[in-house]
């Protein structure tokens, strides 16, 4: 049973990337839409193979036991088919699974920050060297018992309590938010997108692709913070922790829906940023709030957003879709929020440190900034980063893939 329902939450978050797909679409013009779908589904393939063969067992030692142990059995069937129920095999790849599809969305969520002007060949490799090792190596830390998030970690002896990330505020999203940043600063602003210092708004081809990309990615989200219930799964405690994180997922998501609607005067882009917001935020302490103080999770992920985007206006910073401050900022606010709000005086569980909350927030981010910064100077100085001015401004779609998603509207 934790087999099946682990898959099934894997298959809510890989439905997901249809969500980033439309999402990211939305928001880019209409030459570049065959490049942003490309990456994405691109993606899924790269992190499968590098996360199943290297990451996990990086990532997961305990059930992986060691590389040599899991790649020969992933090579061979009868290994566990003559009596699954005596082995840990069954239950580690339906683990191994779930994992890559948060594998998956960290990595994923760099392409729309990237959009319009980063080389596919760069992009690949990217996703390649972060879904194998530098993904892995932050969810060793954390998930994987390591030093942060184990019993007797360095973190529980420093701050009485491990660090605590339920469903990914940090270990995916700030992470992936925060190697969006890195990128998109290292790439440079499309071209036009700055004059003299000021933004310049380059428009999205099609708001409903947003709206459809960001329904699909709320519902995908219950199999991110629900799914990892199973994890924990626990006959005396599993029903009441899913219905607790899937309670808490909705108000967190409506609560910054509605914040971020109100401040932006329900502007479609800022309002849709919104609900996602509330969903990165909540993630880290789906477990251990109330659900009154997912609620206001929620509406202050709402609210800091537009100024997060609005920071990196002013620093000249082109993140497209707005990705570090939905994913990195708000990731960032919901694993403080859950040292916060999972006090046993706000009614929380009661189990997580805030000095160890923020203390994680910190590494999080820098460990994500240095090894972005490294991986893509290496690419960088490998294949480039970006591709040409010609390429930029007939459009990737042309340029990289030689096809357009509306040829009939081609002048010809």
């Amino acid at each position: 049973m934790r087999s099946f329902s682990l898959i099934w939450a894997m298959v809510l978050v890989v439905m997901m990337q249809v969500g980033f797909m439309f999402l990211e679409s939305g928001q880019i013009r209409s030459k570049n839409i065959t490049s942003i779908f490309m990456k994405c589904l691109v993606d899924v393939g790269i992190t499968a193979i590098a996360f199943m063969l290297l990451g996990f067992v990086i990532a997961f030692p305990e059930y992986s036991k060691g590389f040599g142990w899991w790649l020969s059995n992933l090579f061979s069937a009868k290994a566990w088919a003559a009596d699954p129920m005596k082995s840990i095999l069954p239950y580690a790849l339906a683990f191994a699974l779930f994992q890559w599809s948060f594998c998956n969305k960290a990595v994923t969520i760099i392409s729309g920050s990237v959009a319009e002007r980063m080389d596919f060949k760069a992009y690949m490799l990217g996703s390649l060297v972060l879904s194998a090792v530098v993904y892995p190596i932050f969810v060793l830390w954390t998930w994987g018992g390591g030093w942060m998030g184990g019993d007797t970690g360095l973190f529980a002896k420093v701050f009485g309590q491990p660090y605590h990330d339920f469903a990914g505020s940090t270990v995916v999203h700030a992470f992936g938010g925060t190697v969006a940043l890195i990128a998109a600063w290292l790439l440079g602003p499309r071209i036009g997108r700055f004059k003299d210092g000021k933004p310049v708004p380059i428009p999205g081809h099609n708001i409903p692709h947003v709206f459809l990309g960001t329904l699909m990615l709320v519902v995908g989200w219950y199999g991110f913070n629900v799914g990892s219930s199973a994890v924990l799964y626990d006959p005396t405690n599993e029903s009441w922790i899913s219905s607790l994180v899937a309670a808490n997922t909705t108000l967190a998501m409506c609560g910054a829906l509605l914040s971020a609607g109100l401040v932006s005067r329900f502007d479609p882009l800022w309002t849709a940023n919104g609900i996602l917001a509330g969903a990165v935020a909540i993630c880290a302490g789906a477990d251990v709030m109330s659900p009154i103080g997912a609620l206001i999770t929620g509406i202050v992920a709402g609210l800091i957003i537009k100024p997060a985007f609005r920071m990196l206006e002013k620093l000249e910073i082109d993140d497209v879709v707005a990705a570090f401050p939905v994913h990195g900022v708000c990731g960032a606010w919901g694993g403080i929020a859950a040292g916060i709000f999972g006090a046993k005086v706000l009614e929380g569980v009661g189990s997580v440190s805030l000095t160890a909350q923020i203390a994680g927030v910190l590494v999080c981010m820098a460990y994500s900034a240095v090894t972005a910064l490294i991986v893509y100077k290496a690419i960088d100085a490998i294949v480039g980063l970006r591709v040409s001015e010609k390429a930029e401004r007939e459009g990737l779609d042309d340029a990289l893939f030689s096809t357009s998603p509306y040829p009939e509207f081609e002048v010809r």
